[in-house]
């Protein structure tokens, strides 16, 4: 571990300041140079072959100084891939938890059954011995991609490293996002936030004041500190403009906030679904250095383009379903 430190910081020094364009290009070209590869491992990556690159998450997140709600919790790649994901992502926006660079499974313990606590009417009295129950998270890495292709003209243009990063920041963004809060589990797909067993269900049929605070309610029962709202675009619209009491009781949405509780709008959120969680209870697992940029030589080979598979691999946990309510099909 130590000589693989001492490595990176040797090519740090050796290193110019990174350019995914440039990676990009020796990509293209068939090969990673020795210049490229230093640039690549300064930046927390790896080059896997000649064709296939992972890039660190500090890649993204080299001009980021954030320290969001989330928290940095684990080495400098979780730090790295939390600022880097956290403008973008809706998840790790609203503060989940996020373990990056891992290698092997991650299991998190859970507490199902907590300790009993008693008050003593005496000096001589005793107390009870009472042991909580202690369950087991495993997060497994799932692996998806989505396949892209780049002209050649686009990574001359001036301005074509801030687009290109955040093309790719949002690719990966996206697709952590689509997961981590609707996926189905399914074809190696993760179990997303509203999927999982042993959340609250509230009807979103005609959803007025009722059913939100009916959601918060359960989940702040089953030990919720921390409350945030998710909407698709159509439901905030919907309920932006639903009044929380005929008359003067103002509306359901109100500068940003659910019954004063911040809410954050995304598309990746399951249509006509609203969600309120303890962030600080859902987990996401991200494995390796960051997204793989992986190249197909003979793709758009006649207009000189380059396409490429992006990889990501992650998984995503719940360490307490109760504190997660969903009203779906809101109207």
């Amino acid at each position: 571990m130590a000589s693989k430190a001492a490595g990176r910081y040797e090519a740090s020094l050796r290193a110019a300041p990174f350019s995914l364009t440039r990676v990009l290009e020796n990509l293209r070209s068939g090969g990673i140079g020795g210049d490229a590869r230093d640039m690549i491992e300064a930046a927390d990556g790896q080059v896997e072959a000649a064709n296939r690159v992972a890039l660190g998450w500090s890649s993204f997140a080299r001009d980021l100084q954030v320290a969001g709600s989330g928290g940095y919790l684990v080495g400098t790649a979780t730090a790295a891939a939390h600022a880097a994901l956290q403008p973008i992502s809706a998840l790790v926006s609203a503060g989940i938890r996020v373990f990056a660079g891992l290698s092997q499974h991650l299991a998190l313990p859970k507490i199902a059954t907590t300790t009993s606590t008693y008050w003593l009417s005496s000096e001589s009295a005793t107390l009870t011995p009472s042991q909580p129950t202690v369950q087991q998270v495993v997060l497994t890495p799932k692996n998806g991609g989505a396949y892209v292709a780049y002209s050649r003209q686009l990574a001359v243009q001036s301005e074509a490293e801030a687009t290109l990063r955040e093309d790719l920041l949002a690719t990966a963004a996206t697709m952590l996002d689509a997961a981590g809060l609707g996926g189905d589990g399914a074809a190696g797909e993760p179990v997303g936030l509203v999927n999982h067993g042993g959340i609250n269900t509230v009807s979103g049929t005609g959803l007025a004041l009722a059913g939100i605070v009916e959601m918060k309610r359960k989940i702040l029962a089953a030990g919720a500190r921390r409350v945030v709202w998710l909407a698709d675009p159509l439901t905030y619209e919907l309920l932006a403009k639903r009044e929380a009491a005929t008359g003067n009781g103002g509306f359901l949405i109100a500068n940003g906030l659910i019954d004063g509780d911040r809410l954050i709008v995304s598309q990746s959120v399951p249509a006509s679904t609203l969600i309120a969680f303890d962030p600080q209870q859902y987990v996401m697992g991200l494995w390796g250095s960051g997204p793989v940029v992986e190249t197909n030589p003979y793709a758009s080979f006649a207009a000189q383009g380059l396409a490429a598979r992006v990889l990501v691999a992650c998984d995503f946990a719940s360490l307490a379903p109760a504190t997660i309510a969903v009203a779906s099909s809101v109207t």
